[in-house]
């Protein structure tokens, strides 16, 4: 099966991807106000892990 029908949204920075299919890695720089600045509400929980590194200004 294809990503792009497993996934409505097929990048895994943004609101919508399914993380469950799948190992994400990288760098994201996220900016206050900027494309990545947003909350996600997962009311049920995820699976899986997150693990972020703050390496200027303070995480939240």
């Amino acid at each position: 099966m294809k990503q792009c029908e497993i996934n409505k949204q097929p990048n895994p920075l943004l609101p919508g991807y399914n993380f469950g299919a799948y190992l994400v890695a990288g760098c994201t720089p996220i900016e206050k106000g900027g494309k990545f600045d947003f909350a996600i509400n997962r009311p049920n929980g995820m699976k899986g892990y997150i693990i972020n590194l703050t390496v200027k200004g303070i995480g939240t």
